[in-house]
């Protein structure tokens, strides 16, 4: 009988069944890698790569069952534990997250990168990045093997309690604050970001402990039971998360107004730099406040003059009241 393929990288250019035997295969790890998030795009809006369930599942380790007559297939992964990590422009963002009320935008971490306007010499002297991410990876299969050790065994990861009290401070003060800034659709995400965060604490917490030993013994002991988390740990997570949820609010503002984008045309004309600033601004604006904006959004504020400008005279968008004041005409709110 022909093994099955095993590979822990999972092409995002994959059939739904195809990327749930590799999963399967691989004892339900896997992690997809793509620097060009349109390929996943356009693999889910074809009729054989949509495998939206398997990502939508998988966050939570739900279990993900999968039958197909023709090819007698039967797939059952009680555990499933897949990573997405891609790259891709805010155009891109919007055709991935069609539809909010999936809970698919949800499920991932947002980071926007502001492009550097500066030349970096191509002939500096560093190390190559192959060198760098393999020693990087001796260290997690170390950990991994550390880990597996452990078997049945289960080490419970913990705050405490001043962390405890400081943790549902600030998820609930963010919940508050969204619900009244957003609505209730960013809720979802500061859910799941409480989630996410306890998981960064518990991988901080754990890298910790392996570089403090270096080698010199088990990860942990026979009669240890817990993992707490420290101080340090829990100030580097709650750093982390408030920098992701500044960046998920930004990315909720490029993606998460689909009814508005689509309810008015010119406004679907414009670049994703365009529609994003033009739906920050109020129903009247002045050239300042369009300037503060931009530099709150993280855009270069030399070409917000001339998305200005484009407002006005090539979308139709604004109009000038008076000297420095516009006001939005014709755009369904």
């Amino acid at each position: 009988q022909e093994p099955p393929f095993r590979s822990p990288l999972i092409p995002a250019n994959s059939s739904a069944s195809a990327a749930c035997q590799l999963l399967h295969a691989n004892g339900g790890c896997g992690v997809m890698f793509e620097t060009e998030g349109d390929i996943m795009v356009n693999t889910w809006d074809s009729d054989y790569g949509d495998y939206k369930t398997i990502v939508l599942k998988a966050p939570h380790h739900e279990p993900i069952k999968m039958t197909r007559v023709k090819d007698r297939l039967y797939i059952q992964i009680p555990q499933p534990r897949l990573g997405i990590c891609m790259t891709g422009t805010g155009e891109m963002m919007r055709k991935f997250f069609q539809y909010q009320e999936q809970g698919l935008c949800n499920r991932f971490f947002y980071y926007g990168l502001s492009s550097k306007m500066e030349w970096d010499s191509p002939f500096q002297e560093v190390q190559p990045l192959e060198r760098h991410y393999e020693k990087l990876g001796q260290v997690v299969l170390d950990i991994y093997h550390q880990m597996k050790q452990l078997g049945n065994r289960s080490i419970q990861f913990m705050l405490t309690e001043s962390q405890k009290r400081e943790f549902n401070q600030f998820f609930s003060d963010l919940l508050a604050d969204q619900r009244i800034l957003s609505g209730d659709e960013f809720s979802s995400f500061v859910y799941r970001m409480g989630l996410n965060a306890v998981r960064i604490a518990m991988t901080l917490a754990l890298l910790r402990r392996y570089d403090e030993y270096k080698g010199e013994r088990l990860l942990f002991l026979d009669n240890e039971q817990a993992l707490i988390c420290s101080d340090t740990d829990f100030r580097i997570m709650m750093t982390m998360v408030n920098v992701l949820v500044n960046h998920s609010m930004k990315a909720f503002a490029t993606f998460g107004k689909c009814s508005y984008r689509s309810s008015h045309p010119q406004v679907a004309r414009m670049n994703a730099q365009e529609r994003l600033l033009f739906e920050a601004l109020d129903e009247e604006f002045t050239s300042g406040q369009v300037e503060e904006k931009a530099q709150e959004l993280g855009m270069n504020v030399s070409t917000v003059q001339r998305y200005l400008s484009n407002y006005i005279k090539k979308y139709e968008v604004a109009v000038l009241v008076k000297n420095g004041l516009c006001r939005k005409v014709n755009v369904p709110q």
